[in-house]
């Protein structure tokens, strides 16, 4: 009898972890978390004109954007730190013509063309990692007793 109920306990439970196993795979990903993840493999390249520069946008994510009129229409473009971008010495005029690689990401409910490289002309600047990271400016060193 004893036997009997343990046996009949064991199958049970292991039918209910089976059931919760196999929910559990078949849940998948909200669309909008399915490419949070910067991928080089998946990086292509955005050819246009400059329709605006921001230095400081307020729209997600935080930080540059371009926005530039390409042949499929106008395209926003997180270009990650303006400081960046100034220490370098790299401008972006309404008129432009560049070249950038990078990503679709998404962030929350919306997604964004996520930089990597920008071309203009003949300056190249480099806005995140392979990683998709965005680069920061380099920290100042202060010489001691300098301040």
């Amino acid at each position: 009898m004893k036997i009997r109920l343990f046996l009949g306990s064991a199958l049970f439970a292991g039918a209910l972890l089976y059931v919760s196993f196999a929910g559990a795979q078949q849940q998948q990903m909200p669309a909008a978390q399915a490419n949070v993840t910067y991928d080089v493999g998946r990086e292509t390249t955005l050819v246009g004109k400059v329709i605006s520069y921001t230095a400081e946008s307020s729209v997600p994510p935080i930080g540059a954007h371009v926005s530039i009129q390409t042949s499929y229409g106008p395209v926003d473009v997180h270009i990650g730190s303006a400081k960046l971008l100034e220490q370098k010495q790299f401008t972006l005029a309404a008129g432009d013509s560049v070249r950038i690689t990078g990503e679709v990401v998404s962030f929350g409910q919306s997604s964004t063309f996520a930089a990597r490289i920008i071309e203009n002309g003949t300056q190249s600047v480099t806005v995140r990692n392979n990683k998709g990271q965005v680069l920061q400016m380099p920290a100042v060193r202060v010489a001691r007793g300098a301040r």
